[in-house]
C-alpha cells in the first residue's frame, strides 16, 4: 500500500510543480502586458490632448489673424475673453510641459516645451496693424511646426509607423 501512495506522489508532484510554475509565469507576463497597454494609452491621451490644445491655440490666432486682416475689430469683451481662452490653453500646455517626460518622449516633450517658449518670447513691439499682423503670422507658423512635430514625435514613440 506505502508503494502504491509513494508511486501516486511520485507521479502528481511533477505535474503540481509544473502547473505552479506555469500559472506564475503567466501571471507575470499577463501583468507585464497590462501594465504596458495601460501605459501605450496614457500616451497616445497625452498626445491627443496636447495635440488638440495646440490646435486650439491655432484656432485662436486664426480667429484673431482673420479679424485684423478682415478689419474686424474684436469687442474688448470678445477679445478679453478669446485671449482668456489662449492664455489658459498656453498654461495648461506649460503644466504638460512640467511633467510630461514622465509619459511621453523626450523629444516631444523638449518640443512642446520649446513652443511654449517661443510663443512666450515673442513680443508684440508696438500695437501698430503691421507689428500685429507679423506676430500672428509668427505664431501660426511656430504653431504648425510644433503640431508638425508633436505628430511625427508621437507616431515614432507610439510605433505607428511600422
Amino acid at each position: 500500500m506505502d508503494n502504491f501512495f509513494l508511486a501516486v506522489l511520485t507521479s502528481i508532484i511533477p505535474s503540481v510543480i509544473v502547473a505552479v510554475i506555469t500559472a506564475f509565469i503567466t501571471v507575470k507576463l499577463s501583468t507585464k502586458s497590462f501594465y504596458t497597454k495601460r501605459w501605450w494609452e496614457k500616451k497616445v491621451e497625452l498626445y491627443s490632448i496636447v495635440i488638440k490644445k495646440l490646435t486650439y491655440l491655432k484656432k485662436y490666432v486664426l480667429k484673431w489673424h482673420g479679424s485684423s486682416e478682415d478689419k474686424v475689430v474684436l469687442d474688448n469683451i470678445e477679445l478679453n475673453k478669446f485671449i482668456k481662452k489662449y492664455d489658459e490653453e498656453r498654461g495648461e500646455l506649460r503644466e504638460i510641459g512640467s511633467y510630461g517626460r514622465l509619459i511621453i518622449s523626450k523629444r516631444a516633450n523638449e518640443r512642446l516645451i520649446d513652443c511654449m517658449d517661443e510663443l512666450d518670447n515673442y513680443d508684440i513691439n508696438n500695437e501698430n496693424e503691421e507689428s500685429i499682423k507679423k506676430y500672428l503670422n509668427d505664431c501660426l507658423n511656430i504653431l504648425e511646426s510644433c503640431i508638425d512635430d508633436f505628430i511625427n514625435y508621437a507616431q515614432e514613440d507610439l510605433k505607428l509607423n511600422e
